[in-house]
């Protein structure tokens, strides 16, 4: 399911970064670059090669809808996730993503990965963990 799956992190909070550099290893997904500011992000978004990505909506403080139009443009699913409400992430025209609200637990993320994974990009908001 996720083996050879290869994962860009878009995140400028250290401690959430390797929160999730952890979880996808041992998801057993395979990281593909981790990074943490909008050039850096864009760089990796444009060169491509990525079976999935999770992207911080706000990078220090600018948004990363550049990163999202050019992983929507090579339609690489991916993982939006925002500590400002889901209603301030807006999507470029004919993209899908899932949405994820911080903060968020392992058992949401866990959903996201594998609901992106398997199936492709989905439009849809998950904004707690699944109710057991």
């Amino acid at each position: 399911m996720a083996a050879n799956k290869r994962v860009l992190i878009v995140e400028d909070e250290f401690l959430i970064r390797s929160f999730l550099e952890y979880i996808i290893r041992d998801l057993g997904y395979s990281l593909g670059a981790s990074v943490g500011t909008l050039t850096e992000a864009q760089q990796c978004a444009s060169a491509g090669n990525f079976d999935l990505a999770i992207v911080d909506f706000h990078l220090h403080g600018k948004s990363a809808l550049p990163v999202i139009e050019a992983l929507a443009a090579q339609q690489t699913p991916f993982i939006v996730t925002t500590g400002n409400g889901l209603k301030s992430v807006e999507l470029p025209a004919g993209a899908s993503a899932l949405l994820l609200k911080k903060p968020y637990g392992i058992e949401a993320l866990t959903e996201a990965l594998n609901s992106v994974g398997i199936t492709g990009s989905q439009s849809r908001k998950l904004d707690e963990p699944p109710q057991s």
